[in-house]
């Protein structure tokens, strides 16, 4: 038996319990909950911050659209119909005909000024009768319009030569599109918005859907919070 445990390295033989290995200093769980939920908020805001910059990016657009409809609608329905050969050849009675229509809409709501070009700049007809008879050269984008067949928007400074009876209108936007005459012939039709008409409906669409965004993310952080606990 000696001889047996005298064989026995001394690294092997038994020299009674060890002691458990010493552990480093952990992170209590109420202080863990504390970091996930900071995270959580940090990611929250960031998240919410795209969201509703998306959100306003879609209901600008969309609120362009409507500018370009709502300039559709004007150059088809009303203007082109009363765009008469007599009035291109600057005829009075087909003047005051013409205003009595676009006195009707102009300035009552966000349309603020009517013009129609010819495609070389020529103004055949304004409700500011002092540009008729002006030529202005077109913009490339609204020259595109006659190949495109879309309205085109511009948001413009009101600096140019064109906008000299504008000067004293808030910030606008240009819409144009071409205008099919009865005759077959072509013109370019243009109006002014205020740029409000289409911050306004961007800010109702943004104020709309941005409570739902957020609520939506705080709901989802807080069905991860029990989660966070358990694991």
């Amino acid at each position: 038996m000696h001889d047996e445990a005298a064989a026995v390295p001394l690294s092997e033989r038994s020299v009674g319990p060890r002691p458990a290995p010493r552990r480093g200093r952990g992170v209590s769980l109420a202080a863990a909950m504390v970091q996930f939920a900071i995270v959580g908020v940090a990611i929250l805001f960031v998240v919410s911050l795209i969201a509703g910059s998306r959100v306003r990016d879609t209901s600008t657009q969309e609120s362009i659209r409507d500018a370009q409809e709502l300039a559709s609608l004007m150059a088809n329905e009303v203007v082109a119909p009363n765009m008469t050969p007599d009035l291109i050849a600057g005829k009075a009675d087909a003047l005051a005909s013409m205003d009595a229509v676009i006195d009707s809409i102009v300035g009552r709501g966000t349309i603020n000024r009517v013009k129609v070009f010819t495609p070389d700049g020529l103004v055949v007809y304004s409700d500011e009768h002092l540009l008729i008879g002006q030529r202005f050269p077109l913009e490339p984008e609204v020259l595109a319009t006659f190949s495109s067949d879309k309205p085109v928007v511009i948001f413009t400074d009101l600096s140019g030569p064109e906008n000299v009876y504008e000067q004293s209108l808030d910030s606008q936007l240009e819409v144009y599109l071409p205008m099919r005459l009865p005759t077959g012939e072509t013109l370019v039709y243009e109006h002014y918005q205020h740029t409000s008409a289409v911050s306004a409906g961007a800010d109702e669409v943004t104020a709309a859907f941005s409570p739902l965004i957020i609520r939506s993310l705080i709901a989802l952080q807080l069905m991860q919070l029990p989660l966070a606990w358990w694991l």
